[in-house]
């Protein structure tokens, strides 16, 4: 069973990054906090990546490059790279993937996950009808593995942005604090120097019609 979640869904700029975790039933944490990676903070996140990656089954991250929500949007793309991080993983040699969990949404046009129910409020109130996935609502703070997913997603992504965002074409927008995400210093950014190549089109051209 692999858990599954993204970050960067809402970012103006950058890569949105998914990732699964596939955890051995009798794993549990101590004194290492897996939650919703949004409700830990940089270094409770930093210290459950550690732990997950050394005692996970499997894990893995991929990347959903710009131009891909750039050409098919973000909804689609993500759901490419759901259907993208699950097959390269299956095809690993240490890896075997019979059931998907996901926070918030089922993934469409994904053979061999079926699924036919819309997310749940958890898992509890799934009842078995030859589904291969499962989404739960606010599953990031109800499933081990989904949380496990967008930590290991977030700090990931947290130190590509700050890299990225050491580049002198790229400094001007402070990725380094705000991971690309429409804070005011970035908004104002934008404004002031236009849209980079690692901002998104429609996200970008939605806040200038706004602000104009």
């Amino acid at each position: 069973m692999a858990g599954l979640d993204e970050v960067g869904r809402g970012s103006f700029a950058g890569p949105a990054v998914v990732a699964c975790v596939v955890f051995d039933r009798e794993v549990s944490p101590r004194k290492i906090k897996i939650d919703d990676s949004k409700r830990l903070t940089a270094k409770q996140r930093e210290e459950a990546d550690r732990w997950i990656k050394e005692k996970a089954h499997h894990w893995k991250i991929e990347e959903v490059p710009v131009k891909h929500v750039n050409k098919s949007g973000i909804h689609k793309s993500i759901h490419s790279g759901f259907r993208r991080v699950i097959t390269s993983s299956v095809k690993s040699n240490d890896c075997r993937v019979d059931y998907l969990l996901i926070d918030g949404f089922n993934v469409p046009y994904f053979r061999g996950y079926h699924s036919i129910h819309k997310s749940v409020n958890h898992i509890d109130e799934y009842s078995h009808s030859g589904e291969k996935q499962l989404a739960i609502k606010g599953g990031d703070r109800k499933s081990i593995s989904i949380a496990a997913a967008s930590i290991i997603a977030k700090v990931y992504r947290d130190s590509l942005m700050k890299n990225l965002g050491r580049h002198d074409k790229y400094s001007k927008y402070c990725w380094y604090s705000n991971k690309g995400y429409g804070t005011a210093v970035h908004r104002q950014a934008i404004l002031k120097h236009g849209a980079s190549d690692l901002h998104r089109k429609q996200f970008i051209k939605t806040f200038l019609k706004n602000n104009s």
